[in-house]
């Protein structure tokens, strides 16, 4: 591996070319053995015998040869996998080396300053993940460029980037959020898969986007077809299905794999589709609607399973299947809880009634002996499933609309989110609460979720913030997790609880480390600079009033993010640069300036175009 050279492993000269295009060069330049060290040496390093003191100065030779190779190989390595289509691989890899390096303090004597570098390796495949993907050149030319200027990995690396930024928003150090997606409109629901590998949000635009969880890159093309806004999107159990429904009156089925839609749309509902769950054997689907109906479908045929369940008297809001798959409860604008045999289409007993307000949220037990309901006459009520009757008296405390009703993983606590912006934890052995309201939050609680581990609760306000909480003692866990710009409108942990996402009505989807209590990459807004706009490095005056300035470079444009120079790619722009437009671009002596809105943005790009052939004569 410490073999490789030290950048652009295939002598490469087109910017523009992906890897995909390139792999005849690949075939005469990186042989099978390379290949296979590239692929393979952190299993080797991490899966090893313990490292043992020898040699001079009691160093272990390996421990040297992994040193510089991580401070001098790396992004050679990089270049191999983005060559091989393996980027995704190598944040895997990545992630793997700084865990096992993160767990053995005193394996390497200088282990601290590598934990920081490969902490940094991880964020730069992460942030910089498409344009690495699509080819190797572009870690020096996109990605390096865009590095933050702090970090340990810059530091290392940084005299190779092609692209300088002389005026513009590189950061000095990584933002404290993981990752965040900007859509085009507003993100409406979003759902882990069951393997917590895939993150799905659905938006106000009718689109479905996948995301990958671990390296935060969308997968494919966002899903299209709805023509309404996606309300909600729900993996099947087994992940092989998911499942969106809309304002457009539809459910639609979708295969996460190939990423299109598996048969016709579910249709048959004549209002919106306010609920979808799946049954926990993956089998059947409910869909509640504002047409006062619930319907069952058969996911597999993508037809109706029985007649449409009817009998609430107003819209159903919310529906969920016991862990048994042998129930089904819905929750209706008419104040009723009511059950339902799946199987048959029956209704399971009479309607549960005593709420005097739409019943928003229903809930089952982990164990299926308690289905808790949040209504908006400001109780929780809990229910035996089996006889319909109350289980105790209302849980009040509540002075507005429970919003939002969720059991912990044990069964043991249920905590409620209120439009009165507290969240209650209710002790359900005693059915008194378990401690004092958690207060914070300075408007309404629109969700509340609980860790798979039980060992802490998230909270979504409108007051923009997420807020992490201890159960057992009632506090807040860390600083409320701050970003969104609107309504957080839903929370949701990865079932393995290492991720913690969050939709909101600012357009954008988070992803945090519930950890650490940080955020996964700024939210994404347009940067406005009010200061006078001139072009100081490049001794430009603006061109509107500077009659001897240099034209506007007319081959230049950026289409999807990517700075095209002669129909070639220059360059790849980060999210902090991604404008609805952008006005002129200027090259000058291997320097371009870029406006946008009332920014100006210069980079050095001489040594980018010296790299690609074709580009030489603007240099």
């Amino acid at each position: 591996m410490n073999q490789l050279p030290r950048e652009n492993v295939c002598n490469l000269c087109d910017l523009s070319k992906s890897s995909s295009e390139v792999q005849d060069i690949v075939e005469r330049n990186l042989s099978k053995g390379i290949q296979y060290c590239c692929r393979s040496w952190a299993v080797h390093l991490t899966a090893g015998k313990r490292w043992s003191k020898s040699g001079a100065g009691g160093v272990d030779r390996r421990e040297v040869d992994f040193e510089i190779f991580s401070k001098e190989k790396v992004l050679c390595w990089l270049e191999v996998m983005s060559l091989v289509g393996a980027t995704n691989e190598a944040a895997s890899t990545a992630k793997q080396v700084y865990q096992w390096l993160s767990q053995r303090p005193n394996v390497i004597s200088r282990s601290n300053l590598l934990v920081v570098l490969w902490s940094d390796v991880q964020r730069f495949l992460a942030a910089f993940s498409s344009p690495i993907s699509f080819g190797p050149l572009h870690i020096y030319a996109s990605a390096l460029a865009h590095c933050p200027l702090e970090t340990e990995l810059w530091r290392c690396y940084g005299r190779f980037a092609k692209i300088r930024t002389i005026r513009g928003l590189q950061a000095l150090t990584w933002p404290p959020n993981l990752w965040t997606r900007l859509t085009d409109s507003a993100v409406s629901s979003v759902a882990f898969s069951p393997d917590g590998a895939l993150v799905a949000f659905g938006s106000a635009d009718g689109t479905i986007c996948l995301c990958d969880a671990q390296t935060w890159r969308q997968v494919g093309e966002p899903l299209t077809g709805h023509t309404g806004r996606v309300n909600s999107v729900c993996f099947s159990p087994d992940g092989k299905l998911l499942a969106s429904e809309s304002g457009d009156r539809t459910i639609r089925l979708w295969d996460p794999q190939t990423r299109k839609q598996f048969g016709e749309p579910l249709t048959g509902d004549t209002l919106w589709v306010y609920s979808v769950c799946f049954s926990p054997d993956s089998k059947l689907l409910a869909s509640g609607s504002g047409d006062r109906t619930i319907r069952l479908w058969d996911p597999q045929t993508r037809k109706q399973f029985g007649e449409p369940l009817t009998g609430h008297t107003d819209l159903v809001r919310s529906v969920c299947f016991s862990p048994d798959g042998k129930l089904l409860a819905s929750g209706s604008g008419d104040q009723t809880i009511r059950l339902w045999d799946p199987q048959t289409g029956k209704q399971f007993g009479e309607p549960l009634t005593g709420h005097t307000n739409w019943v928003n949220s229903v809930c089952f037990s982990p164990d299926g002996k308690l289905l808790a309901s949040g209504s908006g006459d400001r109780t929780i009520r809990l229910w035996d499933p089996q006889t319909g009757k109350q289980f105790g008296e209302p849980l009040t405390g509540h002075t507005s609309w429970v919003n939002s009703v969720c059991f912990s993983p044990d069964g043991k606590l249920l905590a409620s989110g209120s439009t009165d912006k507290t969240i209650c934890l209710w002790d359900l052995q005693t059915g008194k609460q378990f401690s004092e309201p958690l207060t914070g939050h300075t408007n309404s609680v629109n969700s509340v979720y609980f860790s798979p581990d039980g060992k802490l609760l998230a909270s979504g306000s409108e007051d923009q913030t997420i807020r992490l909480w201890d159960p057992q003692t009632g506090k807040q866990f860390a600083k409320p997790l701050t970003g969104h710009t609107n309504w957080v409108s839903s929370v949701c942990f990865s079932p393995d609880g290492k991720l913690l996402a969050s939709e909101s009505w600012d357009q954008t989807i988070c992803l945090w480390d519930p950890q650490t209590g940080k955020q996964v990459g700024e939210p994404l807004k347009a940067h406005s600079d009010n200061s006078q706009l001139i072009w100081d490095t490049l001794a430009l005056e603006r061109p509107d009033i500077q009659p001897n300035a240099p034209s506007p470079v007319t081959s230049a444009f950026v289409k999807d993010h990517w700075v095209t120079l002669s129909f070639s790619r220059l360059f790849w722009l980060p999210p902090q640069y991604w404008h609805p437009s952008f006005d002129i671009m200027i090259l000058s002596r291997g320097k371009l300036a870029v406006t946008a809105e009332e920014s100006v943005y210069i980079f050095d790009v001489s040594s980018a175009l010296e790299l690609d052939h074709r580009l030489a004569a603007y240099s």
